[in-house]
């Protein structure tokens, strides 16, 4: 019936519909990748059973009908929304899989669901980037660094928790570049932090003072020289492509990204406390549960992400370079464990720490005076 009613909208408007599963033969859509990731054990999501979403019921008001409230599974929009984000997980075994090429090849597949797949993505990764925001605002590094390792694999299309997502991975860059995408990071280093420039005025380029240990509450500078080992690989091959498809290389590679994220942290080594929550604005704290704020408040100084610093590579030939990450020491005086935590965005298998041990001296009274009038005058 309802191919006979497509039918009859095609002859009345005269406009060819987009195909869709389920009215039109042999066409591909979300009742195929379901029964496909089924297949491969990928659905229903095991995770769902064990998230905060199993026992929630959401509203679905059906045409013509009265509102229900109905379980993920159960829930037609929810169930898409599943459906999209395993699909994606698991591209690698929907994309290379003979049946959807053979329906693409022959323009027999749902683009109502293929298409809206694409803008689903781009919809998550907002998401993804609102709650790194979030994640950092709470200074919680386990919940930052998940986030990362999420926005990684739903780039490139894998299950993060699939113990042959790396293999496959680095097999397909070892095909592909014959190499890893991977950073060498040499000895870290501290330097004075530069005064911020006034509002409307550049910054004065100064040379940089050497630091050896660190002032309490200050600001300073971590450096990190850089160097992209694969650099080389990359853009070698590249250009090959982009001969071999008559594309100008510097139209072709002027849209080239490649994220990563420094993050730091640090741990008292002896009995010293750093261990507040004091820079997350109140009126954050106050839209979350009691429960939440007490988790996230009960962290080890040692999982709490001090500093978070996006390196974004745009030069695919840039082989290396200083990333320079401006932190604020610890309040309490110490010696401390600086850790810096480098994750991509982009690779699989990429992470990797950096770690320094630096003595935080007491700051000058004077400083400490400066600093609690400009406190005051913010508080007015």
């Amino acid at each position: 019936r309802k191919q006979e009613e497509m039918a009859r909208l095609r002859k009345a408007t005269g406009k060819t519909l987009p195909k869709m599963e389920g009215i039109d033969e042999g066409v591909l859509g979300q009742e195929w990748v379901e029964k496909t990731l089924e297949k491969a054990g990928a659905w229903p999501p095991k995770q769902l059973a064990d998230s905060a979403l199993a026992n929630k019921t959401f509203a679905y008001k059906p045409n013509g009908g009265r509102v229900q409230q109905l379980k993920p599974m159960d829930h037609p929009a929810f169930r898409r929304c599943l459906c999209m984000t395993m699909g994606r997980l698991h591209s690698n075994l929907l994309n290379t899989h003979p049946e959807l090429i053979k329906a693409g090849m022959n323009k027999a597949v749902d683009e109502t669901y293929f298409k809206g797949s694409m803008e689903f993505r781009q919809r998550i990764a907002l998401i993804l980037d609102a709650t790194l925001r979030i994640a950092l605002t709470m200074q919680s590094y386990p919940l930052f660094g998940t986030l990362v390792e999420t926005l990684a694999a739903f780039k490139i299309g894998c299950d993060p928790v699939d113990s042959k997502s790396l293999p496959w991975f680095n097999g397909t860059m070892a095909r592909q570049y014959n190499t890893l995408p991977r950073l060498d990071i040499g000895q870290l280093s501290f330097e004075e932090a530069p005064p911020p420039a006034k509002q409307g005025e550049q910054p004065t380029p100064t040379p940089a003072t050497p630091l050896t240990e660190l002032v309490a509450g200050k600001s300073a500078v971590i450096v990190l020289p850089v160097d992209r080992k694969h650099a080389e690989a990359f853009t070698k091959v590249k250009l090959a492509q982009c001969q071999k498809q008559g594309i100008p290389p510097q139209i072709a590679l002027q849209g080239y990204r490649e994220a990563w994220w420094f993050l730091v942290r640090w741990q008292p080594t002896s009995s010293q406390v750093d261990n507040a929550l004091e820079d997350i604005p109140r009126k954050f704290m106050d839209n979350l549960d009691a429960a939440v704020v007490q988790k996230f408040e009960s962290t080890s100084a040692e999982l709490r992400v001090r500093t978070a610093f996006p390196m974004m590579v745009q030069n695919i030939a840039q082989k290396s370079g200083a990333v320079k990450v401006r932190i604020t020491a610890p309040k309490n005086p110490g010696t401390y464990k600086i850790v810096v935590a480098v994750k991509s965005s982009d690779f699989l298998g990429a992470d990797q720490e950096q770690v320094i041990q630096i003595k935080v001296k007491e700051a000058p009274e004077e400083d400490v005076a400066v600093e609690e009038e400009d406190e005051s005058k913010k508080e007015k």
